[in-house]
């Protein structure tokens, strides 16, 4: 099958991050359809302004950038007049931008698949009613409500979902989008999956880091941008309370810089933490098992997490997850590969965490990356897409 995947993140050489987690499961589908990548950017641009002018004249809506391999981007302006964004003009600019990208490509797709309803889901809804293609979207914005934030977008949202195939979401936002105004018939259970062959259990840095353990030395690691939200700030606090019983733990933190992260840091360095607590930035994906594997326990301490793919990377390590309950964790983390705690409570991430370590051995390996396996492999999660594929390939 010819497949058209939209999405408004994906790697790039400026930002390699950015959306793996999609351009992970869109390499698993081009083993079995043949799939072009089309990627939304959203540019706001002052009207009259140099930059209006200079996007005018340029031709936008046919311009093209550095060509990748099965991948074209497209950006489609917001304009501001008075200080205030045209958010009435989103949709249209956005569905006019990629429908010419896509004539150009010459690639005739027969179903789109997009992440995130909008912009993605909505430039697929309006590309699919033209061409007359099913559409199946795979949304993970989080909170969902968030799309209620900016005018006149929360209606556009739900309209998109009554009218395109079928939206797969985590269970308790199904419930969410229901009571919005989402036809139950047009919602479906689904998540991300992992590689889990690369992600993969290495029992010889099990047994050193058991022994290391049992000497105290526990290796604690977050895989998450740096932020508020990612609840950073109260797992600082648990560490605190950590080293008094564990003088030897040490936490990792791995991921992008983002807004409020300085803060974070200063806060590690009032703390006198630094020795407890190093953040190392970004990591490349490829590079993320051996992390992983050096470490002891994944801790996401997230305020609100829609499903948390680093969580089922680690279970496929073997590696045991304390994780908040804040939404997607508790669908997934169950009492034989981790634990739960309450979300923004340093004491109960403390004790959680506290538990695991005192009770390691507990927390059989193999039996982790089984679950890990069973439930969230891409072989599992694609063998369930496809069969959604083919079901609104002929007409639901």
């Amino acid at each position: 099958m010819k497949i058209l995947v939209i999405a408004d993140i994906y790697p790039s050489k400026e930002n390699p991050v950015s959306g793996v987690f999609i351009k992970e499961q869109v390499e698993q589908l081009k083993k079995h359809h043949i799939v072009s990548v089309m990627v939304i950017n959203r540019i706001f641009i002052r009207v009259a302004s140099g930059a209006f002018l200079r996007y005018i004249f340029r031709k936008a809506f046919n311009a093209d950038k550095a060509r990748e391999e099965g991948v074209f981007r497209v950006e489609y302006p917001v304009f501001i007049l008075f200080a205030k964004p045209l958010h009435i003009f989103n949709g249209i600019c956005a569905c006019l931008t990629a429908f010419a990208k896509l004539k150009n490509t010459g690639f005739r797709p027969e179903l789109i698949y997009t992440y995130k309803t909008f912009p993605a889901g909505y430039i697929g809804w309006k590309i699919g009613k033209r061409l007359e293609l099913p559409v199946v979207n795979m949304e993970f914005q989080g909170p969902f409500a968030g799309y209620f934030n900016e005018p006149r977008l929360g209606a556009k949202v739900i309209k998109t979902i009554n009218n395109i195939a079928y939206t797969i979401y985590t269970a308790f936002q199904l419930t969410e989008l229901q009571a919005l105004g989402a036809r139950p018939e047009k919602l479906r259970l689904g998540y991300f999956g992992v590689d889990t062959d690369k992600f993969f259990l290495d029992l010889n840095e099990y047994k050193n880091r058991l022994l290391e353990i049992k000497a105290g030395r526990v290796k604690l690691l977050v895989i998450s941008r740096l932020e508020e939200n990612k609840g950073i700030r109260y797992l600082i606090e648990a560490m605190e309370m950590l080293r008094k019983e564990f003088p030897y733990i040490q936490l990792s933190i791995i991921g992008p810089m983002d807004e409020g992260g300085e803060a974070l840091l200063e806060l590690i360095g009032s703390k006198n933490m630094g020795a407890h607590i190093l953040y190392s930035g970004a990591c490349n994906n490829e590079e993320l098992p051996a992390v992983i594997a050096k470490h002891d326990i994944l801790v996401s301490p997230s305020l609100y997490e829609t499903f948390g793919v680093t969580i089922i990377e680690a279970l496929s390590c073997g590696k045991p997850v304390v994780a908040t309950k804040c939404g997607g964790p508790e669908e997934t983390v169950t009492g034989e590969v981790g634990l739960l705690v309450e979300k923004a409570d340093p004491q109960s991430l403390a004790n959680g965490i506290k538990c695991v370590i005192d009770n390691y051995e507990r927390y059989d390996p193999e039996v982790i990356r089984g679950y890990a396996v069973g439930h969230f492999s891409q072989d599992i999660v694609l063998g369930n897409l496809n069969k959604l594929f083919e079901e609104a390939a002929r007409g639901g």
